[in-house]
């Protein structure tokens, strides 16, 4: 069975720690993972109104 391409904001990787980073990094190495970088104002606008409106989630849990 073949490992299928996966996407992640940049928030989630930055939010982990050393332990759960290294097996992250071999499939951003490997090309099994895009981390998609949120640079634009309308990205960071999207994500707070998404927290605004939740119960409970953080922040980068609204920029999946």
């Amino acid at each position: 069975m073949q490992a299928r391409n996966m996407d992640s904001a940049d928030f989630v990787y930055e939010e982990l720690d050393e332990n759960q980073r290294s097996p992250i990094s071999d499939l951003y190495a490997n090309g099994k993972l895009n981390i998609i970088e949120t640079t634009e104002a309308i990205d960071f606008q999207k994500i707070s109104e998404l927290l605004e409106n939740s119960n409970g989630l953080s922040f980068e849990d609204c920029s999946v």
